[in-house]
């Protein structure tokens, strides 16, 4: 089976446009996946998000199950408004958040 592999620390921070909708969210998905494959955690940033929809949501959603599931840290931090609204609307809890320390943006 091979050596588990370990992951670093440092999780990859990627801020959010402020359009997620179906319009956008291909390019979010080739970035997460990228982030998984290189085994390196994910710290999605929505405070700058305006326009979310419900592909941001299965995005995040599957993201976290996917990084967590090998033990991978996956945050979503600082969502904005329109994040916590697009969640609420799907019925689905948002993931835990975090803040960034000040002047991280």
């Amino acid at each position: 089976m091979g050596e588990p592999k370990t992951h670093p620390t440092e999780a990859a921070a990627l801020v959010l446009p402020q359009d997620c909708t179906v319009r956008t969210i291909a390019a979010l998905a080739g970035t997460a996946r990228e982030a998984f494959a290189a085994g390196a955690g994910l710290a999605l940033d929505g405070s700058l998000v305006e326009n979310a929809d419900i592909t941001l949501v299965q995005l995040v959603v599957s993201a976290q199950r996917s990084f967590e599931a090998l033990s991978v840290p996956f945050a979503l931090v600082d969502p904005s408004p329109a994040v916590l609204s697009a969640f609420s609307r799907a019925g689905v809890a948002a993931p835990q958040t975090a803040s960034l320390p000040s002047g991280a943006h």
